[in-house]
């Protein structure tokens, strides 16, 4: 668990290729035979890294006492979407610097991470009350996108733009009034 956690984060902030062997041992308080023995190699290390905050992020839970008025479950639900990627900002970094150098996650994860995912959509559309999500793939990815963006953000840059107002509940505000716009409700 201490190679993986402190393989997260510097596998987040240089990449796969930015991390050496020797700075993942240092930061995990291991010799790179550990590293070895438990992984393979720094390849089996990082897709170990990478289905592990897969999974984290399958760990999202809907929360159970939604509004009745639907842009408020939806305001609600993409809210808590927000924190919960923003509280992962390492994992979601990693995965998007993934999908960013190679188009997708691995094969081997979105294999044995689909039906997790679909799972959760289907709670996800209970709980926002809507019929079918296949008719809003492009809204949701579009929505993803945006949250992603803002989870690993420094929030300071929106600061110049929101006035009075804290950035983060600006950022929230302005992720729900999209998420209502492009849902629909």
């Amino acid at each position: 668990a201490r190679i993986l956690s402190a393989a997260t984060e510097l596998f987040s902030e240089g990449g796969y290729e930015g991390t050496s062997t020797r700075a993942l041992g240092a930061a995990a308080q291991a010799n790179i035979a550990t590293i070895a023995y438990h992984f393979g190699d720094k390849e089996g290390l990082y897709h170990a890294v990478l289905q592990r905050a897969y999974a984290g992020m399958l760990e999202l839970e809907v929360p159970d006492a939604l509004p009745k008025d639907a842009s408020e479950r939806i305001r609600r639900l993409v809210a808590t979407v927000f924190y919960f990627a923003r509280e992962r900002s390492d994992e979601v970094r990693l995965m998007l610097r993934h999908v960013l150098k190679h188009g997708s996650l691995p094969n081997e994860i979105r294999a044995s991470g689909t039906a997790q995912l679909f799972e959760r959509l289907d709670s996800v559309r209970g709980a926002l009350g809507l019929p079918d999500l296949s008719s809003y793939r492009m809204e949701l990815l579009s929505l993803n996108h945006l949250i992603v963006r803002y989870a690993v953000s420094d929030l300071a840059d929106v600061a110049t733009l929101t006035g009075d107002l804290d950035p983060t509940e600006a950022v929230v505000r302005h992720l729900g009034d999209v998420a209502v716009q492009l849902l629909g409700a």
